[in-house]
């Protein structure tokens, strides 16, 4: 049964993500979406968006756990299906790298990344190099009373006390651990283990994966160039911990904390993709993944509807000075956008009356 579920957080946390953002970069059909990392990025990114379309008004509703859990469980099998038979339908293979045309000395620096990111990550697993602190019991507490309780976001994370729709308003619409909650669910695996030892090993390179991605904008796509940086990188957060405001902090310490993946997978994404559509011309799937990254980064943390809309405008005043061309377009993918975080912002300073409005209890 253990290597069931085990075989379970494997499909959802890399085979499930990869295929469907392959399939989702068939729709953009751009070039810079080509690559095995922007497609586990993207794939990641809109899964876990889609968890919080379907998670917030089961939760609002006061929906069982077990009926989010088999919802979930029926799209994302559909989606799955979808984008493995589009994906082989087009003559695709997960990665499309020729390996002949890879030099040696790329080849050292791709295995010495690796090494240093093996390293990272066994060190957090083994040693235990974990924060703990009243965040942490909070959010693992909310995973846990999920599965105990059959309910979501009911339970005081502290104390235990059922609270019904009194409890602090942001748990409804920040999600992402009751996905912790929902991979307990069907592999059997207490969300303590999934979090601290099972997700670092999917996090950590994820992460590198979206400052990967990233790197592309500073060095013109040269790979080698890149490859560098995020050795640097890589060796730059190895010695980082001394704060917890630290990139080494949401990467190598608690990498399963909604705010690690928001500053390190969903925010350097946001970036290199927003460059991307600002500056050349954007198609319908384009806007729909931008949506869906700042969904993603909803489901993480409050803070993501501030900062990540702040971030779009920044972008969108570089852009205006590059190409005014498409100057009214974007401000239409922008207003989007901004419209998007606005529900959820007041969602959260409204909820006591939407709540008298639904006469929910």
């Amino acid at each position: 049964m253990r290597i069931i579920g085990y075989i379970l957080i494997l499909l959802f946390l890399l085979i499930y993500p990869i295929y469907l953002g392959k399939f989702l970069c068939l729709k953009i059909k751009k070039d810079y979406s080509k690559g095995i990392c922007f497609s586990y990025v993207l794939g990641f990114t809109v899964m876990i968006a889609t968890f919080q379309v379907i998670c917030v008004p089961l939760a609002i509703l006061n929906i069982s756990f077990h009926i989010l859990v088999i919802l979930f469980s029926v799209v994302s099998l559909i989606l799955f299906v979808i984008s493995v038979s589009q994906v082989r339908l087009n003559g695709l293979t997960v990665s499309q790298v020729d390996k002949k045309a890879i030099s040696p000395e790329i080849k050292g620096l791709v295995a010495f990344l690796l090494l240093v990111i093996c390293v990272q990550i066994g060190t957090l697993i083994v040693y235990g190099v974990y924060k703990w602190g009243a965040d942490d019991a909070s959010y693992l507490a909310i995973s846990d009373s999920a599965i105990k309780h059959d309910v979501l976001f009911r339970y005081n994370s502290y104390t235990g006390v059922y609270e019904g729709l009194s409890i602090d308003q942001k748990r409804l619409t920040t999600t992402y651990h009751i996905f912790i909650a929902f991979l307990g669910k069907i592999s059997g695996i207490h969300v303590l283990e999934i979090a601290h030892t099972i997700l670092p090993i999917f996090l950590i390179p994820l992460s590198y994966c979206a400052f990967y991605i990233f790197s592309h904008l500073l060095f013109d796509n040269e790979l080698k160039k890149s490859l560098v940086f995020m050795i640097m990188l890589s060796l730059m957060v190895a010695w980082g911990a001394f704060s917890s405001y630290t990139i080494t902090f949401r990467m190598l310490v608690v990498p399963w904390q909604g705010k690690s993946l928001m500053s390190v997978i969903f925010m350097p994404f946001l970036l290199y993709y927003l460059f991307q559509i600002f500056i050349n011309d954007w198609n319908s799937m384009e806007a729909f993944v931008l949506i869906m990254i700042c969904i993603a980064g909803q489901s993480t943390s409050l803070m993501a509807n501030g900062l990540f809309v702040f971030t779009v405008y920044a972008i969108f005043l570089c852009a205006f000075k590059l190409n005014r061309k498409w100057i009214l377009k974007n401000v239409s993918l922008v207003g989007a956008f901004t419209l998007i975080c606005g529900l959820d912002t007041l969602f959260y300073l409204f909820y006591d009356n939407l709540i008298n409005i639904l006469g929910l209890e």
